[in-house]
C-alpha cells in the first residue's frame, strides 16, 4: 500500500515556531505520530499541531493560542519567552533557555520621558529600602527597553505593545483565587495578616 506521506503544518507556522525558537524539528517531528492521530483522514490544519505540541508540553496553551492571532511574533520578547498571562499587561515568562522564571510586567505607557523618570524613581526607591525590606518582598531586578524594530502594532486588548518590561522573579504560590477553591471562606486572621503583608509590599 506504500508508506503514507508525513504531515507538516504550514510554512507560515514553522517560520513562527522556528523564528522565536519555540520548537524544534525533532519536536515537531516527535509531534507527527499524534496529529496523524488526531487527525486521521482529515487534512492536518495548524491547530492540530499546535494541540499536539501542547499536549506533549513543547506548548503552553497560552502560547498556542496567542500562535493563532495577531499576536503571534510576541511570544518570545527579548531573551524572554511568555508562559501564560498572569494579569494585565502582566506575564509569567522563562529565560531562553527555560530554567529559570520571571514576571514580566508592562512599564508605565504614555510619554517617553515620563515613564522613564516612574522607572527611575521605582529603581531608586527599591535600593533605598533594600536593605530594610522583608526578605519575602522581591523587587524587580530590571527594567528591559526594547527598539522600535521590536514591536508590533498592538496587542489584543488593543494597547501598544510596551518598549519597556519590568523583570521580577517569579515567586510560586498559591493565588488567592486557588486558597478559596481549596479551603473554602478564610478566617479573619488570615485575611488580616494576607492584607497586612499586601499593605507592607505596597508601602
Amino acid at each position: 500500500y506504500g508508506r503514507a506521506r508525513m504531515r507538516t503544518p504550514s510554512d507560515q507556522l514553522i517560520q513562527l515556531l522556528t523564528d522565536q525558537k519555540l520548537c524544534t524539528q525533532a519536536e515537531l517531528d516527535h509531534c507527527e505520530p499524534h496529529v496523524r492521530r488526531l487527525c486521521q483522514d482529515l487534512p492536518d490544519f495548524d491547530s492540530v499541531w499546535l494541540d499536539a505540541l501542547v499536549q506533549q508540553r513543547f506548548l503552553t496553551a497560552w502560547q498556542a493560542d496567542q500562535l493563532q492571532t495577531d499576536e503571534a511574533h510576541t511570544v518570545v520578547i527579548g531573551r524572554f519567552q511568555r508562559q501564560r498571562a498572569l494579569g494585565r499587561a502582566t506575564w509569567l515568562a522563562t529565560d531562553e533557555k527555560r530554567v529559570h522564571q520571571y514576571v514580566l510586567r508592562a512599564a508605565p505607557g504614555g510619554n517617553a520621558a515620563d515613564a522613564d523618570q516612574q522607572i527611575e524613581e521605582l529603581f531608586a526607591a527599591g535600593d533605598r529600602i533594600r536593605n530594610t525590606r522583608p526578605a519575602a518582598l522581591t523587587m524587580p531586578l530590571e527594567a528591559v527597553s526594547f527598539p522600535s524594530a521590536d514591536r508590533v502594532d498592538s496587542f489584543r486588548n488593543g494597547t501598544e505593545r510596551p518598549s519597556r518590561l519590568l523583570v521580577s522573579k517569579f515567586i510560586p504560590g498559591w493565588s488567592m483565587e486557588e486558597l478559596l477553591i481549596r479551603g473554602g471562606r478564610l478566617p479573619w486572621e488570615v485575611v488580616a495578616e494576607i492584607g497586612r503583608e499586601l499593605l507592607l509590599a505596597l508601602t
